[in-house]
């Protein structure tokens, strides 16, 4: 009994460890979250710039048929 006491002593200091393990891995997990969250602000923010850029074109676009109506005006 005093041997099977001293096995479970170690596991439980195995348990423990482990136990120390799952927690860091814990806080990585936290700091990924952490970090996917930030990435998707980003992609949000590039979303934006993109929409952005687009209107840019269409109005560009706008410009391009109007220079074009004058050309054919002038030609």
């Amino acid at each position: 009994d005093k041997e099977r006491g001293e096995g479970d002593k170690e596991r439980g200091e195995g348990d423990k460890e482990r136990g120390e393990c799952d927690k860091e891995r814990g806080e990585g997990d936290k700091e990924r979250g952490e970090g996917d969250k930030e990435r998707g602000e980003c992609y949000k923010d590039r979303g934006e710039c993109d929409k952005e850029r687009g209107e840019g074109d269409k109005e560009r676009g706008e410009c391009d048929k109007e220079r074009g109506e004058g050309d054919k005006e002038r030609g």
